[in-house]
């Protein structure tokens, strides 16, 4: 509910007049003078001290030239009443009520009278706000706070041009409103949890205006950095699928995504794309005017900007699968988003796929590939699927559905659609997944053929408890109009223990902090000779390192900000892992 801002208490339209011959020393401004005082209740009747505007009108190098006397006025010059005790005032009325105060030159006598307006403001109310809470992405418990967040909900329906919010460390600065802090961009001095003082305050209107002292009001205010804290979190999600599978002698396209899944707009961020080393790089397109790419040795950075909340930019990405390319090798391309946000699991994204001969363009394919390393996947990870279609009829495809049955290992309630070609009905029956395309009239392939495809893609989490040797099947019914449907071939997911790795194997090897600034440690289970080698996104090795010991950390200080791999090799069992890491 509004508050009402202001009572007037008295307010007399009329001009100063002076009395005597000679101008006196510093006189005032012609005319009216509003001051303001603050209400203890909402009654509109208050105590004030009317002496304390003297100093005012004088100028404290005068005070001791002159004295003062107040009155009522009821009526006219003749009808003025002595206050008695102007330093305890009360007004009576509201707001038929006349003050006039007298100021008379003890060297000369002169007199000069001032009929001031007399404000009465209601008393500032301010509850104390929700917490603001942040992500902590640093993992140090400090974060950069946005106040002005809470002004809403301190003002609680308080015109801000009446009043101004100020924020402060202690109590102290905001009782004597020193030290305030910036409302845009505040970092907490105390880690994890701080509190902070908010103080609300009538606003000097004009500098002929008076605001009397204690017309303000003080609460405080928690600032929260917790992993648990969503509040104003920064997160990007980073995502790849493709049209068609890899085929040699033909070009290949892939999709990038990135999508502010957070609940706070980034305003800018970078992007890292690195192909895989068989195939050829043709260019990148549907790029939005306000971004720019700039071209690596095996891929490409993206820097972005102005990505609000739920909003979601995509890249169109050609490469060419050259002619010696075998069938069935497997490609991998990657995606890293270089920043620090609330949910660093979703800031990478491998799309491998297996190369293909000949083939059908109606198809599933999940992300990962056919097999997935089970020590690299966990209970917290998803499969990515992409259900691909295309008209190879004669005529448009006046509507087109799609049939999915998830397996029984696949958990639906963890069920997500990403992306799709076109505007679709999706309903989900139970683990029956069904897209209902109405009225897209997809054109044939002799018709247009690239306008021809279509695809949706969504993720899923396999059901707690998979183990090696586990194989998720998946596969599609595709209908267009009333054809029967084109079945799918059958996508096979297999969970697969990495060979020859020892039972003292440093694959269990602990990589951390990631991000990283300064330095990272790495843990091993064994003492065995490690080789340890970092080399950036473009394949160049930047930083080798030998090691006996469990534990070693490595400073990465001079390293420029962006997406790193970390190859570990152990002489124990001859095997390697290569860890990814961002520098920020």
């Amino acid at each position: 509910m509004k508050r009402e801002v202001l009572f007037i208490v008295l307010v007399v339209f009329s001009w100063a007049t002076i009395y005597g011959q000679t101008e006196v020393q510093n006189p005032p401004p012609p005319g009216y003078w509003p001051f303001y005082f603050c209400d203890d209740d909402y009654d509109e009747i208050t105590t004030f001290d009317l002496t304390m505007v003297e100093s005012y009108i004088v100028g404290d190098e005068y005070i001791n030239d002159f004295d003062f006397y107040y009155f009522n006025k009821e009526s006219g010059i003749s009808s003025l009443i002595p206050i008695e005790d102007p330093i305890n005032y009360t007004n009576s009325t509201n707001p038929d009520e006349t003050v006039m105060i007298r100021r008379i030159e003890i060297s000369t006598g002169y007199t000069y009278d001032i009929y001031p307006e007399i404000f009465v403001l209601p008393p500032l109310i301010i509850n104390k706000p929700s917490p603001l809470a942040m992500c902590n992405i640093n993992n140090n418990g400090f974060n950069t706070f946005k106040l002005q967040l809470k002004n809403d909900e301190i003002l609680s329906g308080l015109d801000q041009s009446l009043v101004s919010i100020t924020y402060h460390e202690s109590v102290e600065d905001a009782e004597n409103n020193i030290n305030s802090l910036d409302e845009n961009s505040y970092t907490n001095s105390v880690a994890f949890q701080q509190k902070i003082f908010p103080r609300l305050t009538y606003n000097i209107f004009d500098n002929r205006y008076l605001i009397y002292p204690g017309c303000y009001s003080i609460t405080e205010l928690d600032l929260i950095v917790s992993q648990d804290s969503q509040d104003y979190c920064e997160d990007i999600e980073i995502l790849l699928y493709s049209d068609t599978s890899p085929r040699p002698g033909f070009n290949y396209v892939n999709h990038l995504i990135v999508k502010n899944t957070g609940t706070e707009a980034v305003t800018s961020g970078t992007v890292e794309f690195a192909y895989d080393s068989l195939l050829t790089f043709n260019s990148v397109s549907n790029v939005d005017s306000n971004d720019n790419v700039t071209p690596t040795s095996n891929g490409f950075t993206l820097n972005f900007n102005n990505l609000n909340v739920g909003e979601e930019k995509e890249i169109d990405i050609s490469m060419y699968v050259p002619t010696s390319v075998s069938l069935d090798t497997k490609l991998t391309n990657s995606a890293v988003y270089t920043g620090a946000d609330f949910n660093q699991d979703n800031n990478t994204f491998d799309l491998s796929e297996i190369v293909i001969g000949s083939f059908d363009p109606n198809d599933i394919m999940e992300s990962h590939g056919p097999k997935i390393q089970f020590n690299e996947f966990t209970e917290s990870d998803y499969l990515y699927y992409t259900i691909r279609f295309q008209n190879v009829g004669t005529a448009d495809a006046i509507n087109v559905r799609i049939e999915n049955e998830l397996d029984s290992e696949l958990d639906e309630s963890t069920f997500q659609l990403l992306a799709s070609s076109h505007t679709n009905n999706l309903n989900r029956l139970g683990k029956k997944l069904t897209w209902t395309f109405n009225n897209i009239h997809l054109p044939s392939e002799d018709m247009n053929e690239p306008e021809s495809h279509g695809f949706v893609y969504y993720k899923i989490k396999p059901k707690a408890g998979f183990t090696v040797g586990d194989i998720i099947p998946n596969t599609a019914a595709i209908y267009f109009d009333f054809n029967e449907p084109v079945i799918t071939n059958t996508f096979q997911t297999e969970f697969e223990e990495r060979l020859s790795v020892g039972k003292n194997s440093f694959l269990d090897s602990n990589l951390y902090p990631n991000p990283a600034s300064d330095y990272i440690n790495i843990e091993f289970k064994n003492n065995s000779e490690k080789n340890i080698e970092i080399f950036d996104v473009q394949g160049k090795l930047i930083m080798k390192k030998e090691t006996q010991l469990k534990e070693i950390q490595i400073n990465i200080s001079n390293l420029v900000e962006g997406l790193y791999f970390v190859k570990i090799k152990d002489d124990l069992d001859g095997g390697a892992v290569i860890k990814k890491i961002i520098i920020k």
